[in-house]
């Protein structure tokens, strides 16, 4: 194993929601959480998992401890009580990737638990270090002060994000917690160090922060917000020039931001916005109507499937918080054959202009389908709420999708749907969180 100085491991549990240190595995368990500093939130708790020493350790042990980490039995050691969402993985070597070690990974991306991984030190490509080469972690290489790669940081393919590990001048490093025993556990401390085991801590803070807002979220779905939302690299910069230090710099804020809550934490007075799907017309769906989404849940299912995607809206005006500048929705119907589809806007001037020049093709069935926030003329939009994007199919048939997850904007731009609203953006209107 590397100099344990740049590579210590620890796994560590998070509670009610996660938490961050310099090396983690974290765990959303039920009891209260001790309060904790660092990326998370203020009440995340660390559960210390010690596979490594001041001189190095195994794969054995460490494969031990993303089990044990992930709540899963391990011969020998008590069950952790409060399995991991989060298993941060500060360490590594180069070797091939080890098969126990895959294996204990995929058991804990089964459990719903996010894997984070230093990509490693060695400045040279990461598929050659173990575990930045397993399948299903999040490889996290190292940024500078200036966003560019670190001149130690491992890099390639395999690394999917960057985060800051610290630079060369000490006052550029990361400050972290330490320990001055020179073999053994002595006094703790703190230290000045750099290296892709402080970067890969940021990454997994992140991913505790996005469970905190929504604990339903696969850790697919994690790594989709968290490198969907990266910054991209300085012009000019080695990372801008190539994919070898992933999708971007970690922005933790906008990675949050991006994060919808779940159903069953709604804003509160608000209520779901659910989609729908119908793949025989390649058309989406959405309604805020509890009796409308019953109906289509039951009597319209399979041909409209919900597609997983949400965002919350109010259905009464009265529940939004004093002075909310609310606008409703307008929803119309064209029940032509070759339409067969909705049309929603916030916009009153939208509104009445399809009123007014489409009155045979577009019916309107509500001046109000539930309400929302309107971003200003540049698509921004109020603190505490997210971008609604629409797009429109540029097909006769005029279907159009809202959404507020930026993986499914990228995607929808790739399969040449234009994008409408107000600002560059074309955001429609804004979904409170």
């Amino acid at each position: 194993m590397p100099d344990e100085r740049e590579m210590a491991i620890v796994a560590t549990a998070i509670l009610p929601t996660p938490a961050i240190g310099a090396t983690t595995a974290i765990a959303l368990p039920t009891t209260p959480a001790n309060p904790a500093a660092g990326t998370a939130p203020w009440n995340s708790g660390i559960v210390p998992v010690r596979v490594l020493g001041r001189c190095g350790g195994s794969f054995d042990d460490i494969t031990a401890g993303v089990m044990w980490a992930a709540g899963l039995p391990v011969l020998g050691a008590p069950l952790n009580t409060n399995p991991a969402r989060v298993i941060n993985m500060s360490l590594g070597g180069p070797t091939a990737r080890p098969q126990a070690l895959q294996e204990a990974i995929d058991e804990a991306l089964t459990q719903g638990a996010v894997v984070t991984v230093a990509a490693g030190n060695e400045s040279y490509d990461a598929t050659g270090s173990s575990p930045a080469n397993c399948s299903g972690v999040i490889t996290v290489g190292a940024s500078t002060r200036r966003g560019d790669r670190a001149s130690y940081s491992n890099f390639g393919g395999r690394v999917d994000i960057s985060a800051p590990g610290g630079d060369g001048a000490m006052s550029d490093r990361i400050l972290s917690t330490s320990n001055d025993g020179p073999k053994s556990p002595r006094n703790p401390t703190y230290a000045f160090e750099r290296g892709t085991s402080f970067a890969a801590p940021y990454v997994a803070g992140t991913a505790s922060l996005i469970f905190a807002r929504n604990s339903n979220l696969t850790p697919a779905q994690v790594l989709s917000i968290v490198t969907s939302t990266a910054r991209t690299f300085p012009f000019g910069s080695v990372c801008a020039q190539s994919t070898a230090c992933g999708a971007g710099l970690l922005d933790a804020g906008l990675a949050l931001q991006s994060t919808i809550p779940a159903i069953n934490t709604a804003p509160p007075g608000t209520v779901p916005v659910i989609e729908y799907y119908r793949s025989d017309l390649d058309h989406y769906f959405m309604t805020a109507n509890p009796a409308e989404i019953a109906y289509v849940d039951t009597v319209l299912y399979p041909v409209f499937q919900r597609t997983g995607e949400v965002f919350f809206a109010w259905l009464d005006p009265s529940r939004a918080p004093p002075k909310t500048p609310l606008r409703s929705v307008c929803r119309f119907y064209s029940p032509l054959p070759l339409i067969d589809s909705h049309f929603y806007t916030a916009l009153a001037s939208e509104c009445q202009y399809v009123i007014a020049n489409w009155p045979g093709t577009w019916i309107l069935e509500s001046f109000a389908a539930f309400y929302v926030l309107l971003p200003d003329a540049n698509g921004v939009c109020p603190s505490g709420s997210l971008p609604v994007y629409r797009f429109f199919d540029n097909r006769n048939d005029a279907n159009h999708r809202h959404t507020v997850n930026l993986t499914v904007r990228r995607t929808m731009l790739n399969r040449q749907w234009a994008s409408e609203g107000l600002g560059p953006n074309g955001v429609a209107f804004c979904s409170p969180l």
